[in-house]
């Protein structure tokens, strides 16, 4: 099981996510998926589908989240459990009390 510490940092970096700390926070984040693995990239993901408002087409404050989300999501579908990571990912926000429910 991961550690509070590593989720708060995530959400923070994807948080706190600019065009100026975008290859900063995107070279932590990676560092991260490295050292502890497929829950992190999960956690990952969550997080910028919770984080970026879809709604608004010409939001330019979520440019650098949408890129990190496409950048991850062309990563997870080279996965072998592909379809499961992404049941994941939309299923806990679907789900009662989740984002979008």
């Amino acid at each position: 099981m991961l550690c509070s510490p590593l989720f708060w940092q995530i959400r923070y970096l994807v948080t706190n996510l600019t065009k100026k700390n975008f290859k900063s926070s995107v070279a932590e984040l990676n560092q991260l998926i490295d050292l502890y693995g497929h829950d992190a990239r999960l956690f990952l993901l969550n997080c910028l589908v919770e984080e970026t408002d879809f709604k608004e087409s010409k939001n330019q404050r979520d440019a650098q989240k949408i890129l990190l989300l496409a950048n991850e999501l062309g990563q997870v579908l080279q996965a072998p459990n592909f379809i499961s990571t992404i049941s994941q990912v939309f299923g806990t926000l679907v789900a009662p009390g989740g984002a979008w429910a």
